[in-house]
């Protein structure tokens, strides 16, 4: 479980690479190779200890899929606290903005963040705002760990099946947890899958659930989620924290429904993140 944290009527804030004189944020390039990390930015400096940051991200310069981690530099080299969080904005530039509240701690350092994307040398701008508290009270996580992988810039595949209403075959996420790692918490999100003209308006219902291969259980259970043909875009694309156990040594898996059963129609990406303790 986190720490203490200080008494949250202490509570202040710092907001770390906004460029006030061009109202963007702090500029983040892509590899010039598709799909690989770009250098690492100095997004700012925390001039105490933060309980919880909120990344801010958007004002794309191509369309593409996106995934950024946020770092602490120790003047040198740069370590991941959050990894991969996700960014879809495949139908234009500057298509999608998006907001991820994370409960994690940050030392008073200088705080770094570095990008993919799927299309190379693609640029993003981030802005994060950094809280010395945490809701009730509570420190902050150590880390944000991405529990899917993103080759491709994006989440894993996740498909309703050719049956309305109906949940589709459960998808492994991750094998599971090392007998050393604690996660209280997760986070989902949701992105078009790489399709970008949806012919249906849909709602589906997503599960998480955790087990071995014919046995798994719903963790997390009927999340709400959506497609208009004028985004083409899920919504909602964050979801969480959501708190709840992850047990180690067991596999974690996605299934969803949907209104929708039209082949090459229907389908989501699917990231995960687990806090860890």
């Amino acid at each position: 479980m986190p720490y203490a944290a200080a008494n949250f009527e202490d509570c202040v804030t710092q907001t770390l690479g906004a460029v006030t004189g061009t109202s963007t944020g702090t500029l983040l390039t892509a590899s010039g190779t598709a799909n690989a990390k770009g250098a690492w930015a100095n997004v700012g400096t925390a001039t105490r200890p933060f309980e919880t940051i909120h990344v801010f991200i958007g004002a794309s310069s191509a369309a593409a899929d996106y995934v950024i981690d946020i770092g602490i530099s120790d003047g040198t080299n740069s370590f991941a606290i959050a990894e991969d969080l996700r960014l879809s904005a495949l139908k234009g530039a500057g298509d999608l903005f998006l907001a991820y509240t994370l409960p994690i701690r940050i030392p008073q350092a200088t705080v770094t963040a570095r990008i993919a994307a799927s299309i190379a040398s693609a640029t993003l701008r981030i802005v994060i705002v950094g809280s010395s508290s945490s809701l009730l009270s509570v420190g902050g996580f150590s880390k944000c760990e991405a529990l899917y992988g993103a080759a491709t810039s994006r989440g894993i595949t996740i498909d309703p099946g050719a049956t309305a209403n109906t949940k589709g075959a459960w998808v492994q996420i991750n094998a599971g947890l090392a007998s050393y790692e604690t996660m209280d918490a997760l986070i989902v999100g949701i992105g078009p899958n790489n399709d970008i003209a949806r012919t249906t308006a849909s709602t589906g219902l997503l599960d998480i659930g955790f087990g071995t291969t014919g046995n798994q259980y719903v963790a997390i259970g009927n999340i709400l989620w959506g497609f208009t043909t004028t985004s083409d875009t899920p919504f909602p694309n964050v979801i969480g924290p959501i708190p709840v156990s992850v047990p180690t040594g067991t596999a974690i898996w996605a299934r969803t429904q949907s209104t929708n059963n039209s082949a090459g129609d229907r389908t989501l990406d699917l990231g995960l993140w687990g806090l860890r303790a």
